[in-house]
């Protein structure tokens, strides 16, 4: 007897909706391998609403210095929003992590955004 039904094949990430949904892990490692962009996905899961690109470099620029942004030299601060801007936010944009309305100059974590800000709280509270 022979199974009559349709082979289950899992579609690329592009065409089953989310650049996250299997295997989960791996997706979110290749998301958060760069620190930049952890603390780029940390400091927007903080914000309830769109922040602008230049207020999320100085968030990121101060979290990389452990220092209060007062102490971020503007010429770092420039440095981080520059690769924000040209690519780490595109990135995570590509990988249904963010909205990022470049028109517009802000940026916000996505539904998929959350699931992975979830995730590197998981594993940050296992490594701590």
């Amino acid at each position: 007897m022979t199974d009559s039904r349709p082979e289950q094949t899992s579609a690329p990430p592009s065409e089953s909706g989310s650049a996250l949904d299997s295997p989960p892990q791996d997706a979110c490692y290749d998301v958060l391998a760069d620190r930049r962009r952890r603390y780029a996905v940390e400091s927007l899961g903080e914000c309830q609403t769109p922040m602008a690109v230049a207020d999320l470099a100085d968030e990121v620029a101060a979290r990389e210095h452990a220092a209060p942004l007062a102490d971020v030299s503007d010429e770092e601060r420039e440095r981080v929003l520059i690769s924000l801007h040209h690519l780490h936010l595109p990135k995570l944009a590509d990988w249904e992590v963010v909205e990022y309305a470049r028109e517009r100059g802000n940026v916000s974590l996505t539904p998929e955004g959350e699931r992975v800000r979830a995730f590197l709280d998981d594993v940050t509270d296992v490594l701590l």
